[in-house]
């Protein structure tokens, strides 16, 4: 108990110190722009949320972009946005959801790229009609559209793909 005490205290000068608002066991910060609804005793961090299911978890209620990363610098190989994850067929690197849960992008940890699939067993692996369509070139009327349906036919259209 004495030392529980202790912690809450000097985590409370600390927090004061910092200019931050720290409320019971679950902690809530509140530091300019930031809000960080739920900070859980396994590090797990909640934007928005107030049960976090993962390290972090960000959610936006109202419309609007959830999140926003973004990397100004110009010169130089490191700029952008680095995700490490998996290394196998069977890891997952990025995954897409709609807001149902199905999944609609998924790239495994071999750089297969999966659509409309979960388990992408080739670079591309598309589950689903395909359309390309010329950009710039082409003129609408003049079979633009390339097509390959859901049993591989190939075929060319002018107004758009089945």
């Amino acid at each position: 108990m004495k030392k529980n005490i202790f912690k809450i205290l000097i985590v409370g000068f600390l927090v004061i110190m910092a200019g931050l608002v720290v409320i019971a066991s679950d902690i809530i910060v509140k530091q300019g722009d930031l809000t960080i609804n739920k900070l859980t005793t396994a590090g797990s961090v909640g934007i928005g949320v107030s049960a976090p299911v993962a390290q972090l978890h960000v959610n936006r209620a109202t419309e609007g972009w959830a999140g926003w990363i973004e990397n100004s610098h110009t010169g130089g190989t490191d700029s952008g946005l680095l995700i490490k994850a998996g290394d196998d067929s069977s890891d997952t690197s990025l995954l897409v959801q709609n807001k149902a849960g199905a999944s609609i992008l998924k790239i495994n940890g071999l750089g297969n790229v999966g659509i409309g699939t979960t388990t992408p067993g080739a670079k591309l692996h598309v589950v689903g009609n395909v359309r390309f369509a010329s950009v710039g070139s082409g003129v609408i009327g003049t079979k633009d559209y390339v097509c390959i349906d859901s049993t591989g036919t190939l075929s060319r259209s002018d107004t758009s793909c089945a």
